[in-house]
């Protein structure tokens, strides 16, 4: 009798371990095509604050270039730092133009509604419950409807919804132990992606440039 109940502890156990698995694959392929999701919001950001960005760069170069052109072998080394600095300015005004661009999108009907069902996309990978969503001003009222309409089939309950004007653009959405913080500052947080994006940005204008003669 004890090797039976032994036999059967071992199975249930292993069948406890085998669901376990297979939520957490299934948790995070959600986690993945969610951030595959938000990386694409800033790569649409990005794509759109590429004009702005090209102007500004062809000013600075023809700048730039009256600069060097005035400089000696002696000012090599000031030179290079000089560029450096050029370049992290550059990157802080990319960041500006990408954060505008989000925002821009978030104030276009159709660019705010897949914003939202990104947003509740991400939200498979919260607990069910009671969740806060706080979200930009800006979306129509039929947007908000299918905002709380995809995030209650999940949370089991209707979610509380409110306008934070602190939100430049986006949707922030709050479970007990889990935030899944889509926001435009949010979406920004991650300088090293962000930043990586606007140098690639940056090279690609560079190369036009030269290109062009």
């Amino acid at each position: 009798m004890e090797t039976t109940h032994s036999v059967l502890g071992l199975q249930v156990k292993a069948m406890l371990e085998g669901i376990a698995q297979d939520r957490d694959t299934q948790v995070e392929a959600i986690v993945s095509s969610a951030r595959e999701e938000a990386r694409e919001l800033v790569r649409e950001a990005r794509r759109n604050s590429r004009r702005r960005l090209r102007e500004t760069i062809r000013e600075e170069r023809a700048r730039l270039d009256r600069r060097n052109q005035r400089e000696s072998a002696g000012l090599a080394t000031a030179a290079r730092e000089h560029r450096l600095q050029v370049q992290r300015e550059r990157l802080g005004r990319g960041r500006q133009l990408t954060g505008a661009a989000l925002q821009e999108r978030w104030r276009e009907p159709a660019c705010c509604a897949a914003w939202i069902d990104t947003a509740v996309a991400a939200a498979r990978v919260l607990e069910p419950g009671a969740w806060e969503v706080r979200y930009a001003p800006g979306p129509s009222a039929d947007a908000l409807q299918g905002l709380a309409a995809g995030l209650q089939q999940m949370a089991g309950e209707a979610p509380a919804l409110r306008s934070d004007e602190t939100l430049d653009a986006g949707v922030v959405i709050n479970a007990p132990y889990l935030e899944v913080d889509l926001s435009a500052a949010g979406l920004l947080r991650d300088r090293v992606q962000v930043d990586g994006l606007l140098l690639q940005t940056l090279l690609e204008l560079e190369a036009e440039r030269d290109g062009s003669g």
